[in-house]
């Protein structure tokens, strides 16, 4: 079998997958930046939290009728995918970001560099030239991030 980086379609595949994760990531705040919740240091996404919380989504879009039969097993088929990432955040000192995805058994990873800054308790996260605040928070070493205006969440846990 064939693995998917010596396909065309699995890369643009791959690409446009890292685009949907780097979009809810580029579109995430963290509000309670306190000293004792900075996001300083480097968190791995938690695949059970984020595939739970894609889970539930799926199953209450398609109970409200928001998500067609026809694209549940797009659907399920995106989340089961989740748990062939490996996704890391590195918060750094001096306002800088590091966001890196690989899909396991693919080869590189794709990363992608931003800034971030607290303005009270928000935090601001630039990745790409896009800058969109959006809703968090820090709890010890768990960091759950929520794109703006959505119900969609990433759950991180400080390495």
């Amino acid at each position: 079998m064939r693995s998917m980086r010596s396909t065309v379609p699995g890369r643009l595949f791959l690409r446009g997958f890292a685009a949907v994760v780097l979009l809810l990531i580029a579109t995430a705040g963290i509000p309670g930046c306190s000293s004792n919740s900075s996001p300083v240091g480097t968190w791995t996404m938690d695949v059970d939290a984020t595939k739970a919380d894609m889970a539930a989504r799926i199953k209450s879009q398609v109970a409200s009728g928001k998500l067609p039969q026809d694209k549940v097993t797009l659907a399920l088929g995106m989340s089961e995918m989740i748990t062939s990432l490996d996704v890391t955040l590195t918060f750094n000192p001096n306002r800088t970001l590091v966001f890196s995805m690989k899909m396991q058994g693919a080869g590189d990873a794709e990363t992608k560099k931003g800034t971030w800054k607290a303005d009270g308790p928000d935090l601001t996260l630039q990745l790409d030239g896009e800058q969109n605040s959006g809703h968090g928070h820090v709890n010890g070493d768990t960091l759950v991030l929520t794109g703006n205006g959505s119900n969609r969440s990433m759950t991180f846990n400080r390495n």
